[in-house]
């Protein structure tokens, strides 16, 4: 949750990414606006493709953050890096409706030695119009490796920076190199600018922690030194692992690193229920969680492999999975709070029923 952003770079609009949702293609536009409708509508059975894709090259990190899942050696998902033979058969099923890609997820998508390539791919040949990452930048990266990565045409870097020092930086960031952070961000910038390119745009994010929250303006006057073109400040949210279970557990485990429920710099009220959500969950109509191995969570939050949907390596027709038994009965949850708590009493293993993001309603 982004609780504010610092923009250096004229550039960049911290709406600009909403800007590029009106691609040139009319079956992308028309698949817009069916979901929006069926969303609108509380549809269960879609005929529109999601519009947006996350898409997870790699679940390998070379950091162990204390609440993230891979972070702490969770193996209730298996580890991987997406081959590019196999992005290319997910991407050319959904491409033709995508409007927006962000490769992330549980692990560090600038491992996957192919993650430039796929990038490139979605942009040239599919035609994508904004396409994303999200990395810890705790990668060496060569001329040409910076180079490939301004040439792919990737819209836009959200960096992790969460401390002005390596002291306060590796309390969360286990593992990492605030010194490899700030000079592949300078290396990016300056090759950039030697290729006379706007893409990608460098975000740093800085996770408000109960450990840094003191630092909040030392990293803001640090992005601005450095060049970066904006920097957004976001509160950390609770270990995201557990999410069948009640928010006090998941919160229980992480209090220790989170700034007080209420405060500030809290994703939470003080009763424990996220700040600034909207009414109703949309991920299930117009976004598609794909997995390392193929495997397509209902959201990002969901890290077990026990909670996915399918598998789109393994399903010819993605509309098969799409509207598949577990999606309708997700959606139906979603809409009625009345049949979650029902599907839930009844055991029936949708992690969409007691869902900790939107509401407790365990």
């Amino acid at each position: 949750m982004i609780i504010e952003e610092h923009v250096f770079n004229p550039k960049y609009n911290p709406k600009w990414q909403e800007r590029v949702f009106f691609p040139k293609s009319i079956r992308k536009v028309w698949n817009f606006i069916k979901a929006n409708i069926h969303f609108k509508l509380g549809s269960i059975k879609l005929s529109s493709y999601p519009y947006f894709a996350l898409i997870d090259p790699s679940t390998v990190c070379n950091l162990h953050c204390p609440l993230c899942p891979t972070g702490q050696g969770d193996t209730s998902r298996p580890r991987c890096l997406l081959k590019f033979d196999e992005f290319k058969r997910i991407i050319d099923k959904l491409g033709d409706y995508l409007i927006s890609i962000l490769f992330t997820n549980w692990g560090e998508p600038l491992l996957n030695k192919e993650f430039f390539r796929m990038v490139k791919y979605a942009k040239k040949v599919k035609c994508v119009p904004f396409v994303s990452t999200a990395t810890n930048l705790n990668v060496t990266l060569s001329d040409k490796d910076t180079e490939e990565l301004i040439e792919s045409d990737l819209n836009l870097m959200c960096v992790s920076i969460d401390g002005t020092t390596q002291k306060i930086y590796e309390k969360y960031r286990r593992g990492g190199s605030l010194k490899k952070v700030i000079d592949n961000s300078k290396k990016i910038l300056e090759k950039r600018k030697e290729l006379g390119k706007d893409n990608p745009f460098v975000v740093w994010q800085f996770l408000v922690f109960k450990h840094n929250q003191h630092e909040v303006e030392k990293v803001i006057k640090l992005a601005r030194e450095i060049g970066v073109d904006a920097i957004r400040i976001a509160a950390a949210q609770v270990y995201m692992s557990e999410v069948d279970k009640p928010f006090e557990y998941s919160y229980e485990i992480s209090k220790e690193h989170l700034p007080p429920l209420g405060s500030r710099y809290s994703a939470y009220t003080k009763g424990g229920k996220k700040k600034n959500l909207k009414k109703r969950c949309n991920w299930l109509w117009k976004a598609v969680v794909i997995n390392s191995d193929g495997g397509i969570s209902p959201c990002c939050a969901i890290f077990p492999k026990r909670y996915d949907f399918g598998n789109v390596l393994n399903e010819k027709n993605f509309k098969a999975i799409w509207n598949n038994e577990k999606y309708q009965n997700a959606r139906k949850a979603v809409k009625n709070p009345n049949y979650a708590k029902k599907l839930f009493r009844e055991g029936g293993g949708l992690v969409c029923a007691p869902c900790v993001v939107y509401e407790n309603w365990i």
